[in-house]
């Protein structure tokens, strides 16, 4: 019977010749080896691209799991709610341009889950996507509610554990309802007021109100093709 170590409570062992860390590795039965996994080129180069990638989602105010100061989520949780997350965002946004006036004190947000979660990810993905594009700093699951409280934005979270679809609602007071799901790991809004859409929450969305008469589409067509071609410089008819 022996052992192999590379730990030891006194490291270097010999530095105190009468400590017990320097008996064990020198007992015959102990196969002692330096403790220096860590400092291989294979793990040396797996800690700086994981060092560079938390840097780089740090300053674009996502998630980093090993944050000091952040909020303890458990991994299983967080790879569930990363997405739900995301889509609290792009709700907050969305709920925001359609409010427009009407989006200033306070906010609900209602999550419609099977099981109960930890929202406090889901409260920040929220406050993010209504006020950062007005802000020049990062939010953070870390400054997000000190963000909410400091503009005077109010979060109000109602929480329903009767769905039977995962979804989260959003809706200002005085403006329509936003609601949306998780589908294929992207967010996608599936409720807008009265209207039932399925669009995925990526990139632009034009959304455009109007009285049911001819020729209402056709105005929109011509506006949306001059702001196009005035944005991208194609003038060809």
């Amino acid at each position: 019977m022996g052992a192999g170590l590379d730990c030891f409570l006194v490291e270097p062992p010999n530095k105190d010749p009468e400590s017990v860390s320097y008996k064990l590795s020198v007992h015959p039965k102990v196969l002692a080896t330096p403790h220096l996994g860590a400092s291989t080129r294979e793990a040396q180069e797996d800690v700086a691209i994981e060092i560079a990638t938390n840097v780089k989602n740090a300053l674009s105010g996502d998630l980093v799991p090993t944050m000091v100061n952040a909020p303890s989520i458990q991994k299983e949780q967080l790879t569930k709610l990363l997405p739900f997350a995301l889509l609290a965002e792009r709700l907050g946004r969305l709920a925001m341009g359609i409010a427009g006036p009407a989006a200033a004190g306070e906010v609900v947000i209602k999550y419609n889950f099977q099981k109960p979660v930890d929202t406090r990810l889901l409260r920040a993905g929220l406050i993010k996507g209504i006020m950062q594009p007005a802000l020049d700093m990062q939010i953070s699951i870390v400054n997000a509610d000190g963000v909410a409280r400091k503009q005077g934005l109010k979060v109000t979270e109602v929480t329903n554990l009767q769905s039977k679809d995962d979804s989260i609602s959003v809706e200002f007071k005085g403006a329509p309802i936003v609601e949306g799901r998780v589908i294929s790991e992207k967010p996608t809004v599936t409720r807008i007021g009265q209207f039932l859409p399925d669009l995925r929450l990526d990139g632009y969305l034009l959304l455009y109100v109007h009285d049911d008469k001819p020729g209402q589409m056709g105005k929109v067509s011509k506006s949306s093709l001059w702001l196009f071609r005035s944005h991208t410089g194609n003038r060809a008819g």
